[in-house]
């Protein structure tokens, strides 16, 4: 209880519309991000949020619903290494037996939505699975020291073919910077509306009901990243 409390003023203290959370680290490199929508779950709690990155992409923020991005290296044999991942997914999901996965395709690899109940992105057995599963070991420790988990809900900018990359620190100071990101973000979103961040493979593992926070943000989520739309991956 005293960490589940713990967690929800980490991310209330930073998650107010507009404003930045402190600083976390990714790795070794702190960052900050402007909060674009946050929402409270069931009980009252900081359940979620939308921030802005550095790169200019929307990425959803979850208390306790578990996202697991693997990274699997491009090549001939990336149907095979893929199999391999699901394959590794299932063996666990078996060994669980109480939970499942809404499992997706990603220009990069794969993405896992599992289907826990109250996920500890800090505790031991979420940081044991997501290992388990081939998670990067950055994503795992920026999962404990943030108190949530993280899913990029829209395109990388290169990947849509914008030539200009835009790299943003928060604070924004100045008008002219504010008014150069407003421009880059307008034609950004124009031009990834093209694309799709992952595709919905399916279903892994045992069925069963789930709550009702957990079924907002997998609704949000498929719909933010068009995951049931055939559009190029980026």
């Amino acid at each position: 209880m005293a960490r589940g409390r713990e967690r929800a003023a980490m991310i209330a203290q930073g998650l107010q519309p507009g404003q930045t959370p402190d600083h976390h680290t990714y790795g070794d490199r702190p960052f900050k991000e402007q909060v674009l929508e946050k929402w409270d779950g069931a009980d009252g709690r900081p359940a979620g949020a939308i921030s802005l990155n550095s790169y200019g992409c929307d990425i959803l923020n979850t208390a306790h619903t578990a996202f697991v991005d693997i990274d699997l290296e491009d090549g001939k044999d990336r149907g095979s290494r893929e199999n391999k991942a699901l394959g590794d997914l299932e063996f666990i999901l078996r060994r669980e037996d109480q939970f499942g996965a809404h499992v997706y395709r990603t220009a990069g690899g794969l993405r896992y939505l599992l289907t826990l109940d109250h996920a500890d992105p800090g505790g031991d057995h979420v940081t044991d699975l997501m290992t388990g599963m081939g998670a990067d070991p950055l994503y795992v420790r920026l999962c404990r020291i943030q108190g949530c988990f993280r899913a990029r809900l829209t395109p990388k900018s290169w990947r849509c073919g914008m030539g200009e990359r835009i790299h943003i620190d928060y604070p924004i100071s100045g008008p002219d910077h504010q008014a150069s990101v407003a421009d880059w973000r307008r034609r950004y979103r124009d031009v990834s509306k093209e694309f799709s961040v992952c595709r919905r493979i399916g279903y892994f593992g045992k069925a069963h009901g789930t709550s009702e926070d957990f079924d907002r943000v997998l609704e949000l989520h498929d719909r933010e990243t068009k995951a049931t739309i055939d559009l190029p991956l980026a």
